[in-house]
């Protein structure tokens, strides 16, 4: 027999499928700015155990004090903070100046966490940065990712659907003093919150109407990811078999992608990225959330989002047992297929 639960029921269950904490904060965030700011690049330093911990750099104020609010945290992980090689190098840099700037945030190689955790800061002031000429500053590490590389990507395709041109943004690869550095403080922080402004802060990227169309999110043709089962195409099988649309978002152009979750009445799939465009939307799709009952396979960071954007979604556990994964994925498992038939045949 299915349960179907919302964010908040499934958090209550406390199941060890689900992992993180469910955290909606104040949404009196901050908008601020850095006199004589101070930024020192990504460094990577070898012999680190931890991957937060192999790299450094940060934002500093006029008296060398590290700002807080610029640098990112997962859960209770300070991603990438200053270290002594980062104080050692605010000491000795000859810094290149602007006049003026705003502060972007850190750049990381993944969609999901560039959605959100990269660009946090940026939505709330969206407005202001457009219709100013100042540059846009994000951190990165420099030694793995090609400024040119990243912006010919998912990243320059998403920074043009925001309307921010490519000349504005600057990838900090030296020291840089900045007289008047403007910032918003981060309206999510992964494992660890979503502001209550979440959705109004977001800006809305589609147009188009709705319909009654009914989509299934497929992952049966990614070769990397989260989770992994062997009956992809088995699973695709059962849902176009009952008239939802399949649908493989990485072989779709980013607009296209928001274009469906806010045009399509109802989208089911297992936890994806994809799922988080549905911020970008006036009133996107009713998202239907299947989870394998295997340990910690569903992140907070849907419920969290569900609860401060009010989206209301649904949630289903599947039983499931884990299997190998192949290279590339987090995690396998292997589902009872009448389930999802049931579900499929539910929402047809």
């Amino acid at each position: 027999m299915l349960s179907i639960y919302n964010a908040l029921e499934i958090n209550n269950i406390k199941s060890s499928s689900v992992f993180g904490s469910l955290n909606v904060i104040d949404s009196c965030i901050d908008y601020g700015s850095v006199c004589e700011a101070k930024l020192i690049p990504n460094y990577y330093k070898r012999g680190m155990r931890t991957w937060w911990t192999r790299r450094s750099q940060g934002v500093f104020d006029k008296d060398c004090n590290h700002v807080e609010a610029l640098s990112d945290i997962r859960s209770e992980r300070r991603i990438w903070w200053p270290n002594e090689e980062t104080h050692l190098t605010l000491s000795e840099a000859k810094f290149e100046h602007y006049d003026q700037a705003f502060y972007g945030g850190t750049i990381y190689d993944h969609f999901g966490h560039f959605l959100l955790d990269s660009l946090s800061r940026l939505y709330p002031i969206l407005n202001e940065v457009r219709s100013s000429n100042s540059p846009i500053l994000f951190h990165y590490p420099l030694d793995s990712l090609d400024r040119e590389k990243v912006l010919n990507g998912y990243v320059g395709e998403f920074f043009a659907l925001l309307g921010l041109a490519h000349e504005k943004i600057v990838f900090i690869d030296k020291p840089l003093l900045v007289s008047k550095l403007y910032y918003h403080e981060a309206t999510f922080s992964d494992a660890n919150f979503v502001s209550g402004s979440i959705k109004s802060s977001y800006p809305c990227l589609s147009q188009k109407n709705k319909t009654a169309k009914k989509g299934f999110i497929s992952k049966s043709k990614l070769q990397s990811g989260t989770g992994f089962t062997s009956q992809g195409e088995e699973i695709d099988e059962i849902f176009g078999s009952l008239g939802f649309d399949v649908i493989y978002p990485e072989s779709i152009p980013l607009q296209e992608q928001i274009d469906i979750v806010q045009s399509y009445d109802v989208l089911i799939g297992f936890p994806s990225s994809f799922f988080h465009l549905k911020l970008f939307c006036k009133e996107g799709a009713k998202l239907i959330i299947m989870f394998p009952e295997i340990d910690e396979f569903l992140h907070t960071n849907f419920l969290n989002i569900d609860v401060g954007a009010e989206f209301y979604d649904s949630y289903i556990p599947l039983a499931a047992e884990p299997v190998n994964a192949p290279p590339g994925f987090a995690k396998g498992f292997k589902l009872e297929l009448s389930q999802v038939y049931e579900i499929a045949r539910l929402f047809c």
